[in-house]
């Protein structure tokens, strides 16, 4: 679900009021109405769950789990994933996520050297990489979390 809106509303008025004054809690409301649709279209015997990239407090309320949006799968990318995802924790929101590796492949790929040997074997998917040699290894790291070699 995409929690922002594709134009910049500031100078539309919605509703509930101008876009300038109700721009950021855009994602709060937007989770509620599929909350509430949800509900009275099913009731209460299922589960909900909303994927969003954009928060605002209290959406938390409506089964609403976050996610970083698409990301670049780089070293740096998974190293600034861990804080912010416990900073986005911290601020009340218990549900955070990001992209398992990455979304986006970075160009520098063509250029690219490990710093390293990498520790995972990338004969089999060199092809599926774009010559990132150490994607697969980068892959296992942000699917477990370690973060030691970062």
């Amino acid at each position: 679900m995409k929690t922002e809106p594709d134009v910049d509303p500031a100078n539309d008025n919605f509703f509930v009021g101008s876009g300038k004054r109700y721009y950021n809690v855009f994602p709060l409301l937007h989770t509620a109405s599929v909350y509430e649709g949800f509900r009275r279209d099913f009731g209460d015997s299922r589960r909900l769950m909303i994927l969003a990239r954009a928060a605002y407090l209290g959406a938390q309320r409506n089964g609403t789990v976050f996610w970083s949006s698409d990301i670049v799968s780089t070293w740096d990318m998974l190293k600034r994933s861990v804080p912010a995802g416990l900073n986005f924790t911290a601020s009340g929101m218990p549900y955070w996520d990001t992209d398992i590796a990455g979304f986006f492949s970075p160009q520098i790929y063509s250029t690219y050297h490990p710093a390293h040997t990498p520790l995972v074997d990338p004969s089999d998917a060199r092809a599926n990489v774009d010559g990132y040699e150490d994607y697969p290894e980068l892959f296992v790291h942000w699917f477990s979390g370690e973060r030691s070699s970062l």
